[in-house]
Order: structure tokens, then sequence, then C-alpha cells
């Protein structure tokens, strides 16, 4: 086998190989990617639910406390 066609065969090789490790790295960097994306939303979801929540218990506060002020009103138009 000649010297040019060695060379041509290993530069194809390498090639292959360079074309094989780079798409292992995109595939490796795009499933980092979407794990990422999947932490985010569910951050999201979560802070959602929290900030429902805080509305939820901070409703009921109100209402409590609206109610209190009515039983207390009405003691004192009792007396």
């Amino acid at each position: 086998m000649s010297l040019k066609k060695m060379l041509k065969m290993l530069k194809s090789e390498v090639m292959s190989n360079l074309s094989e490790q780079s798409a292992t790295s995109i595939v490796k960097k795009t499933l980092v990617l979407e794990k990422l994306f999947q932490l985010l939303n569910q951050k999201k979801c979560n802070i959602l639910f929290h900030m429902s929540d805080e509305k939820e218990n901070t409703y009921e506060k109100e209402i409590e406390d609206e109610i209190d002020s009515e039983k207390r009103k009405m003691m004192i138009s009792y007396h």
C-alpha cells in the first residue's frame, strides 16, 4: 500500500472517530440541557404551588380576621 493511500485511510479513520466523539459530546450536552430544563420546570412548579399556598393562607387569615372583627362588633352591640 502506498504512503498516500495509508495517509488517506488514517485521515478518514481519524475524521470518523472525531465525528463519533462530536456526536457523543452533542448527545451528552443535549441530555444535560434537557435535565436542566426539567429541573427548572419543576422548580417553577414548586414556586407556583408555594405562591398559591401563601395566597390561600393569606386569604384564610383575612377571612378569620374579618369574622373575629364581626364577632367583636356583635358583642359590643349586645352590651
